[in-house]
Order: C-alpha cells, then structure tokens, then sequence
C-alpha cells in the first residue's frame, strides 16, 4: 500500500492506472470520467474537499425521473439504502437526477490508492446492480409498491 497526498493529480493517475479516461474540469476543480459497458454509460465525478481529508464520488444513473414517479424512486432509493453497506442512492428533484455518491475520509490528507481503488468498484457496482431495477420504478414501468409484491 502506497500513501501519497490526496489531490487531483494523484487521483487522475490513479484512474488511469485502472484504465478510466478521466479529465480534469478546470471551472470546478472536479475529476470527470465516463464508465462504458456493453449496456450502459455511467458519467463520475470525483471532487476532493475539506481541503484534502475528504473526497467525493459521484455516480450518476442514465435514467429518465419524471415528476410522477418521484415519490415512487425516492422510496425504492431509500429501500435499496436501507440494505446497503455503503449506503449513497439519491435523488435530486429539481434536476432530475439519480445517483449513487459517497464521501470517504482520507486521514491526513494521505491518498490510500488501495481504498481509493476499492471505492471505485463499490460505485461501479452499486450504480450497476440496482440500474435495472431503478429504471423500471423511475420511468412507470412498474410501481414502487407492485416492485415490493414482487419481491415478496
């Protein structure tokens, strides 16, 4: 495990290093990079704050929130939340947004590039398990509540 300064430099090595094409936007001093799959793009945004102790990603989900089904995926959100070890499925109303973001603490402003690694499949693979199921909620396809009939 290899320790260095956690900043925008070191963290776009890193993503590099994990075959990501990130790109810094000089505006907001975020890291961006595009996930692709056989089936879906997953747009992230990595932002250091609290002046190097912390760092966020952010993962949002390619799908379509009307305003009718907000109130269903704001509970299917906080349903898959309830479940998750790293909890971080949100909503944002007013620009229709869903993602999944965590904010991770590196201690002494100290870039872990193991942990850092590991955060970034726990993106990956929380904004790709629950798309499927996400999509069909936030478009109508199903209801929140005839979801939990299913399930049960």
């Amino acid at each position: 495990m290899s320790d260095t300064k956690l900043d925008v430099k070191n963290l776009i090595k890193q993503l590099e290093k994990l075959g990501f094409k990130p790109e810094l936007q000089n505006e907001t001093n975020q890291i961006f990079f595009i996930n692709k799959t056989e089936t879906v793009e997953l747009a992230f945004f990595l932002k250091v704050l609290a002046e190097g102790e912390l760092l966020q990603i952010v993962t949002y989900l390619p799908v379509k929130l009307s305003k009718e089904q907000f109130s269903d995926s704001a509970r299917l959100l906080n349903y898959i939340n309830n479940d998750l070890d790293i909890p971080g499925f949100s909503l944002n109303e007013s620009s229709k947004l869903i993602f999944y973001r965590v904010i991770t603490p590196f201690c002494k402003k100290e870039f872990n590039k193991d942990l850092f690694d590991q955060y970034i499949k726990v993106c990956l693979n929380a904004a790709t398990t629950f798309l499927p199921v996400i999509n069909v909620v936030s478009t109508g396809s199903i209801s929140y509540e005839e979801l939990l009939k299913k399930l049960s």
